[in-house]
């Protein structure tokens, strides 16, 4: 389609380039005048309200001794001599206290008024100017007096703002006008060649292939007729070109209508093995999602592992259990640093998970792992490890011990304290029976004789050591009864201190009892778990024989489901017995509780301990220690929360009693 010729001013580059120009310089123009107005406004508005801070100070140390006097007439009197100032619309003079004491007013003659305001101080120094500019002259050690506050107009800045745009405005026009000229006069000149240029493209465009361009110098212009001169040449040959290659274009077009059909049922073809793929891709995809929700419920950790050691997946349980996050495990070693942090044991470790694999390549019977996970928490686990390679992907299997042994023993340990305590409630009946017929014999032998008698101290230390051989007996008693006890509303509180009281007192031991008001009730037996509190007490002062501090502690706490206590979820109450004797070595952990068992043969039977575990788990609670050699024991109690709070009668100097 030919180009309409396009002449005169209107449609010429040089106009345009002649609007690009003036329109940029009078942008520019018009943002420096804007600019200067605006620092010009800026800088009255500065100086008056300068002026007006100056008026300020200048009022304000004169009448400093008549506002602490609160004279009123002088005040406004001070107050008109300064509101015949020029543009000053209002001044207000108040006290400390917002108390207006005398106020000048004039009626505004505009929305924009500069407010200044300036304290009275008691100080008698005078700022200069260049202090009352920074506002540095407020004496802010001496007293408040007041407040003294000028309002200015600002009618006189508005005339002068105005005036500065209209002059501005003038001069900038007259300049843009006379460079807009000059740049018209430029422009005309350069784009005359580029004209003569213009008109011979679009003659060679509409088909005329006119004679060469005149070359008329060097520059630019020159350049582009020589090119163009070329062109035409160029344009001749390759139009003989093209008539040959429509002919072939046709028996091209030719072959194409013919494989068109070959290629639409092609086409056919792959979109139906496209939609068979993405089928077969969509029910693989929601496999490895239900293998994957499958594996996160699984009761063992599940991790797959790529040949290179890059970890693809870890399950819920593995996550769980061990406490390592997805995203801090990348790889099997990462894996293998946190669990086994000894580099000794590591290596075993990496050593038997390498046989395991070699022997899984050979068709060999599996080989099981045993070893001892460190978890995040730093606890160890006891777990066997079993390998699988499935699709270029090694699946590791862990299956965790701990709990299950942990269930082991106890039930042990159950299984010995019912045992045992058949035998010594058998013992403690026919003891108790022989015992009582002694303690007659010996209480009817000292009313016999006088108290001066050589024999009658010791008749009465016999009849303490059949005193204490029934208490034992008692005990036992208690230990051989089980069933369930009976169960109500208890303060914890309460019962410590009563036990605190009975075995303390007397002693080197000191106490210290930290519990809160709001401590939760226990259902519990009130005799029997005092009896476990004493126990537990009584065991601390024996390890203190020198004296030290027994800490007891209570607080509210809330188990969740699959706590490591073994616990049912729900709210309970904790109770800590710290005492700083010489701890127990760790090879006599696992004997804490069963009877008859202590380290303190000389004034212990072995069955403080043991009770306090049967009472307590009676009561569907748990009990367990820390003990450190020469550092000190740690006992923690567990038991259900009643649900309310009985009154404590907890005062401070009881909580934080010292018993020496």
């Amino acid at each position: 389609m030919p180009v309409r010729p396009t002449s005169g001013f209107r449609a010429s580059f040089r106009l345009k380039l002649f609007c690009i120009f003036t329109v940029m310089t009078a942008l520019v123009i018009a943002t420096f005048c804007a600019a200067y107005i605006r620092v010009v406004s800026h800088n009255e508005r500065e100086q008056a309200a300068f002026a007006s801070r100056l008026l300020g100070e200048k009022l304000a140390g004169s009448i400093r001794i008549y506002l602490y006097a609160e004279t009123v007439e002088t005040l406004q009197r001070y107050a008109e001599e300064t509101a015949r100032e020029p543009d000053i619309l209002a001044v207000v003079i108040a006290n400390t206290q917002g108390r207006v004491l005398a106020e000048v007013r004039k009626p505004a003659d505009s929305a924009d008024v500069i407010t200044q305001t300036v304290e009275v101080h008691t100080s008698s120094f005078v700022p200069s100017a260049e202090e009352a500019i920074t506002g540095s002259s407020i004496d802010s050690s001496g007293n408040l007096l007041g407040t003294v506050r000028i309002d200015r107009s600002t009618r006189q800045l508005v005339q002068k703002k105005n005036h500065a745009i209209t002059a501005v405005c003038g001069i900038a026009f007259i300049f843009w006008a006379i460079v807009s000229c000059l740049s018209y006069l430029a422009m005309r000149k350069v784009t005359q060649s580029f004209t003569e240029l213009a008109r011979s493209v679009q003659a060679i465009h509409s088909g005329d292939y006119i004679g060469p361009l005149p070359v008329r110098n060097d520059d630019e212009s020159g350049q582009v007729a020589q090119a163009i001169n070329d062109l035409v040449q160029s344009l001749k040959l390759q139009e003989s070109k093209n008539r040959d290659l429509n002919q072939a274009l046709s028996t091209a077009l030719t072959l194409e209508v013919e494989s068109k059909a070959h290629v639409m049922k092609t086409n056919r073809l792959l979109e139906e093995e496209i939609a068979e793929r993405k089928k077969a891709e969509r029910a693989v995809r929601e496999s490895q999602q239900a293998l994957t929700n499958l594996m996160d419920h699984m009761p063992v950790g599940v991790a797959w592992t790529s040949a290179d050691g890059i970890i693809n997946y870890l399950n819920l349980f593995f996550v769980e259990r061990f406490g390592y996050g997805r995203e801090e495990i990348n790889t099997i070693d990462d894996w293998f640093s946190r669990a086994f942090p000894d580099p000794a044991y590591r290596m075993e470790m990496v050593e038997a998970r390498r046989a395991a694999l070699t022997a899984i390549g050979r068709d060999a019977e599996p080989i099981t792992i045993e070893a001892r996970v460190t978890c995040r928490d730093g606890a160890e686990r006891h777990v066997l490890i079993s390998n699988q390679i499935a699709h270029n992907m090694i699946v590791d299997l862990i299956v965790d011990l701990t709990d299950r042994e942990l269930l082991q023993e106890q039930f042990i340990k159950v299984q010995k304290l019912e045992s045992l305590s058949v035998l010594a409630g058998g013992i403690a009946h026919n003891f108790n029976n022989v015992l009582t017929g002694v303690m007659g014999y010996i209480s009817f032998a000292r009313k016999c004789m006088d108290e001066s008698h050589k024999s009658y101290t010791l008749l009465e230390n016999a009849e303490k050591a059949s005193k204490r051989a029934a208490g034992i007996a008692r005990q036992l008693l208690n230990f051989a009864q089980g069933g369930t006890p009976d169960r109500k509303p208890v303060s914890i509180v309460r019962l410590v201190q009563e036990s605190v009281d009975l075995v303390v007192m007397g002693t080197c031991v000191r106490s210290l009892i930290d519990m809160p008001e709001w401590l939760n009730a226990v259902k519990a037996d009130e005799s029997l778990l005092g009896q476990a509190f004493n126990s537990i007490i009584i065991n601390a002062v024996q390890a203190m024989p020198n004296g030290g501090l027994l800490t007891i502690r209570g607080a509210n706490t809330s188990l969740p489901p699959g706590n490591v206590l073994n616990l049912p979820p729900g709210e309970y109450v904790e109770i800590s017995f710290d005492d700083e004797g010489g701890g127990i070595i760790e090879e006599h952990h696992k004997k804490f509780f069963v009877p008859y068992f202590t380290t303190k043969a000389e004034v212990g039977t072995g069955l403080g301990l043991a009770t306090a575990y049967s009472i307590i788990t009676r009561h569907g609670g748990t009990i367990t220690f820390r003990s450190q050699s020469g550092v000190g024991t740690t006992f923690t109690i567990h038991l259900p929360a009643a649900g309310v709070v009985l009154p404590q009668m907890l005062d401070p100097e009881i909580a934080y009693r010292i018993n020496d």
